[in-house]
């Protein structure tokens, strides 16, 4: 059984936006130095449980959320890849071998501090939020 990542992971690379601007360069958890750009890096950034004082303990996660970057090397690069990252914003249905009720795609808050990149300066990073609902 794949992980909710890797399904995150192939939804993204086969999504036909996506796949235009990037093929399979969709980086997860590394950042990665020199790279081919533009490409994507993403990484889990917390899962949330919504639980009760009753509730049993073990219970599934609520939502999933993950840190998103786009990164290239001129600013419209990166909002393009952005963009086709946003086509996916209310998608339900399956993930691979996941089936969820809703993702969604918001930006990132002002003090997100971009990883992706690596230290790699004059990169442009366009930094969102996605929420996973399984």
């Amino acid at each position: 059984m794949t992980t909710l990542a890797e399904n995150l992971r192939n939804k993204f690379i086969n999504t036909g936006a996506i796949q235009a601007l990037i093929g399979p360069r969709m980086y997860q958890d590394h950042p990665l130095q020199g790279p081919p750009r533009p490409f994507i890096f993403f990484q889990r950034s917390s899962v949330r449980h919504e639980r009760a004082l009753d509730d049993a303990q073990g219970e599934a996660p609520f939502s999933h959320s993950f840190d998103v970057e786009c990164v290239a090397d001129r600013d419209s690069q990166a909002e393009a890849l952005s963009d086709a990252v946003r086509t996916l914003d209310g998608f339900t249905g399956t993930l691979g071998d996941t089936t969820i009720k809703r993702l969604f795609v918001d930006d990132q808050s002002d003090d997100y501090v971009p990883v992706g990149a690596g230290s790699d300066s004059g990169r442009f990073v366009k930094a969102l939020r996605m929420e996973v609902f399984p």
